[in-house]
């Protein structure tokens, strides 16, 4: 197999990196995301050598990335909570640091604002989900590769809340994901904390704007949204794959019981649940 040939996968990383370093100098990247540590980030970390700038671009990782400690990225959701100004954690009575500015205020409430949206989540968790909270919070959950431990980390108008789940060893945990382990200690947590005054929603940040949002087909209920001023806009159209996905296949219900809707007919009743039609 060609993974297991060190030649192959080695010049497999040096052309990446120099794709990297090609498509940063010609549209100027602030920010590179690479999806797994190996090769992605290695190959990301070579293109910023030959692009000569030890710190541009930025590199981001998703899976597999650099190691964080339950504090640090608790810490990196106070930023959060913080409108983007971070600073580092007081371990002792004192005056802190002066917070820094990372990210723009109104870029940190439109993450929180999703972070918080238990509609979005619902299709996922269902309405009795571990994350949900009397008042606002924003909140997300992480499961590591063979589920080795789980993370839940969010912040409410006063708290911000980090809960680590695993074994100290590195033993993988069967069957238990951010879900079922840490979300139901944050919720406890954020629970006892907030037992006699319910968080409340922050303000709307300074360059966010609120518009109407119609969707083709009315694939989904008009509703408000959030964007940043400048990028507003009110209908949200299908892509070509969702459009060509809605000629097929059963509408309504969506469960697969009976009497169905085919997408672009009249109301049928089907005998069998897996019969489906071309609704051209």
């Amino acid at each position: 197999m060609v993974p297991e040939y060190p030649p192959i996968r080695h010049l497999y990383t040096l052309a990446l990196a120099a794709k990297m370093a090609e498509v940063s100098r010609r549209f100027g990247l602030v920010i590179l995301h690479v999806h797994y540590a190996l090769p992605h980030t290695a190959a990301a970390l070579l293109a910023r050598s030959i692009l000569g700038n030890p710190s541009r671009p930025r590199l981001v990782t998703t899976l597999h990335g650099t190691d964080v400690t339950l504090l640090g990225l608790t810490n990196a959701y106070r930023t959060l909570a913080n409108g983007g100004r971070h600073s580092p954690v007081a371990t002792a009575l004192g005056k802190s640091p002066a917070p820094v500015r990372l990210l723009d205020a109104a870029a940190a409430f439109l993450v929180a604002d999703i972070l918080a949206d238990d509609n979005a989540r619902v299709r996922t968790f269902g309405w009795a989900s571990p994350l949900a909270t009397r008042g606002f919070a924003a909140v997300k959950t992480g499961t590591s590769k063979d589920m080795r431990d789980n993370w839940c980390l969010g912040f409410t108008d006063r708290y911000t809340i980090g809960v680590w789940v695993g074994n100290a060893s590195g033993e993988a945990m069967h069957d238990v994901s951010g879900t079922s382990g840490a979300a139901p200690v944050w919720q406890a947590i954020a629970a006892y904390l907030h037992a006699g005054s319910p968080s409340k929603a922050p303000p709307l940040a300074t360059g966010v704007a609120v518009r109407r949002v119609a969707f083709d087909g009315r694939r989904e209920p008009e509703r408000d949204e959030l964007f940043l001023v400048g990028s507003e806009r009110t209908r949200v159209r299908a892509s070509e794959e969702v459009v060509r996905g809605a000629r097929y296949g059963i509408a309504i219900p969506r469960d697969g019981r009976g009497p169905f809707v085919v997408a672009g007919q009249r109301p049928q009743l089907f005998v069998h649940h897996l019969m489906f039609t071309n609704a051209r």
